[in-house]
């Protein structure tokens, strides 16, 4: 049961940590047209474990087309290579060199997605702007000395900024119609001890609304596969619109202080707003990208859970529709770094596989394919987890399987290697009992049909007497392919959202007995036979099976075993595998909230997702540090 429990919980939580998606259409197939990324390029005969490529899609002419129909060809065929030109990356930005030697999942952020973020990210700005305490400016200019000091920023209106994708550079970033009052102190004096003149007081100046500003914010990849921003602010015409002066009553001193502070006010607000801008993206916001943990932990059950999904970054690319996330995908121990899948997955498609309209009413769009599943798969097996032990314990309170003597009796006839005690019950009523061990043979197999994640794994089940002083002894051993089909879905409506994973169908048909297995309870440890478990595959693939005492073969009733095999799939199992993956949530994290999302398997497994950003929590963190735990964020 937990071994059914294990890989199924494996493939749901690779879509509980990785939130999937959408609709396939013909551009999801790489053509010569849209070639892949050149971090992507790969040789179209190398096949990953378990993985091949979808099956070539052909045209089939049974009747002549008529010329109608030639003509909606060639427009459709047009407006597909119009849109995979949308997602033409070009050169990569300077800071979007790949760090992975492959890549294993592919993320869209949306124009939608991008304007989302500077829309909420701006107030933070302008709250920045508006605490910033300025330096004081001081000189002298035609034989007065000025000072001005106590600058402060009263008030800052800034429009939404107008933000667009700029090919292999990234988001080029405008802002119109800025206004900004700024309250001062000055004071004047004459430098010469013939002049007497001076003056102080406040100064208050508007700056006109039509200012405005331009920059580019460049996405890379730090060292650590974390997002990293390089922002840099070109232009920002700032304008005084008026400057009044209180303090002084000579008039040809108040002109003199306008014209002298005009200048001097806008090139200072032009110096600081442009820095403080670049030190906010480029310090603060890094700071919180330096903690963003992207290692998610998987929930898989104790003992199994010791892997998670790398959604690191290998790379970042600007298209004129899209930034173009390349992540690496895969299931890692992160304890044990050295253990590194060796397969090459697919290549990914430049754009998402969904059609130009759905993607432009999303924030975010991910796909994943099999080798992710795969990579998690090989990892347990290299870890030597694929095997489980099932007993009575383990089962539902409810469950009509019943792992005891009198049960197993039907199942395996004249065993005189077992102990006849074994057979019957206690004084009290107490009967023994057995359990199963079960063991992988042979790496599980991954499909994705119909909208469902099937898996078919080869495996061994030893039935082990409980109570038997002599360790392992198997009443017998038999093999069966072990299949299930698992759907998800996400469930948009619950806070947070829900990925709900169901296992629809299990099977374990048909079985083979593949040999009696019996130690004899008196025979002394040193005589036991270092032979290998029946049917297996390697050294570790089964569980540790001594060879039979007297070298019988004992009857197994093979009809009996195969009902009792499939009633242990269908009334125990599915429902425990159910039970233990049950709803999982999207959580929280680190003032993100994923929301509107949608999840597809089809040939591969596809996500698409809103977002909502609490940009107060976010800067909590930049400023503060990350939280105790990093995948527990706190409060949004």
């Amino acid at each position: 049961m937990a071994r059914f429990r294990l890989v199924s919980l494996l493939v749901a939580a690779c879509g509980s940590a990785l939130p999937l998606l959408g609709r396939c259409h013909a551009s999801s197939v790489p053509t010569a047209a849209a070639a892949p990324l050149a971090s992507d390029a790969a040789d179209d005969s190398a096949t990953c474990l378990l993985q091949r490529a979808p099956a070539e899609r052909r045209l089939h002419a049974e009747l002549p087309a008529s010329a109608a129909q030639i003509a909606e060809a060639q427009s459709s065929s047009k407006q597909q290579q119009e849109e995979e030109a949308l997602f033409d990356v070009g050169e990569d930005s300077k800071a979007g060199d790949s760090r992975c030697r492959v890549l294993g999942g592919r993320v869209w952020l949306s124009q939608k997605g991008a304007d989302y973020l500077v829309e909420r990210f701006t107030p933070e700005v302008v709250k920045l702007i508006e605490n910033l305490e300025l330096a004081a400016i001081e000189g002298s200019m035609m034989r007065f000395k000025y000072k001005v000091n106590d600058i402060r920023i009263a008030k800052l209106v800034v429009e939404k900024p107008v933000v667009h994708f700029e090919k292999g550079k990234g988001l080029h970033v405008h802002v119109p119609n800025i206004s900004v009052n700024v309250s001062m102190h000055y004071r004047v004096d004459g430098e010469d001890w013939f002049n007497p003149l001076y003056s102080g007081g406040r100064v208050h100046a508007v700056v006109a609304k039509d200012t405005t500003g331009t920059g580019l914010i460049e996405v890379g990849v730090s060292p650590a596969g974390n997002p990293h921003l390089n922002a840099t602010m070109h232009k920002l015409s700032i304008g005084l619109k008026s400057l009044e002066l209180s303090g002084t009553v000579f008039a040809g001193l108040t002109n003199f202080v306008t014209k002298l502070f005009k200048e001097k006010i806008e090139d200072m607000l032009s110096d600081e707003i442009l820095t403080l801008v670049e030190w906010f993206f480029n310090e603060k916001l890094n700071s919180y990208m330096d903690v963003l943990d992207l290692l998610i932990p998987l929930p898989l059950p104790d003992g199994f859970n010791v892997s998670s999904v790398d959604l690191r970054l290998c790379g970042v690319h600007t298209s004129t529709a899209a930034m173009v996330v390349d992540i690496s995908g895969a299931i890692i121990d992160p304890s044990k770094p050295h253990l590194v899948y060796p397969e090459d997955p697919m290549p990914l498609p430049r754009g998402p596989p969904m059609p130009l309209e759905d993607f432009e009413n999303t924030m975010v769009a991910m796909m994943l394919t099999k080798w992710t599943i795969n990579s998690g798969l090989w990892l347990y097996n290299e870890e030597h987890l694929l095997k489980s032990t099932i007993a009575q314990q383990d089962l539902p309170a409810s469950s009509l399987i019943v792992l005891n003597a009198d049960s197993l009796r039907p199942l395996i006839q004249n065993n005189p290697d077992v102990p006849r005690w074994w057979w019957t019950a206690t004084t009290d009523g107490q009967k023994s009992q057995f359990s199963l061990d079960v063991a992988c043979t042979a790496m599980p197999e991954i499909d994705f049909k119909d909208g469902k994640i099937g898996v078919t794994a080869p495996a061994s089940v030893g039935f082990k007497l409980d109570g038997v002083s002599t360790a392992n002894l198997y009443t017998t051993q038999v093999q069966m392919p072990v299949s299930f089909e698992m759907s998800m879905s996400i469930n948009s409506g619950t806070v947070p959202q829900q990925l709900n994973v169901n296992l629809e169908y299990a099977s374990a048909l048909p079985i083979t007995i593949v040999g009696v297995n019996l130690l004899r309870s008196d025979t002394e440890p040193s005589a036991k036979s270092s032979t290998p478990a029946l049917g297996a595959s390697s050294s570790w693939w089964g569980w540790p099976t001594p060879a039979p005492a007297n070298g019988a073969q004992y009857r197994v009733n093979l009809w009996a075993m195969s009902a009792w095999i499939e009633m242990l799939s269908r009334l125990a199992l599915v429902p425990m595998a159910n039970d233990a993956m049950g709803a999982i949530e999207f959580p929280s994290a680190m003032g993100i909230d994923l929301v509107n999302s949608s999840l597809e398997v089809t040939d591969h497994i596809f996500f698409s997702t809103g977002f909502v950003a609490n940009a107060s929590r976010v800067m909590e963190i930049a400023y503060y540090g990350e939280p105790e735990d990093p995948h527990d964020w706190g409060e949004k």
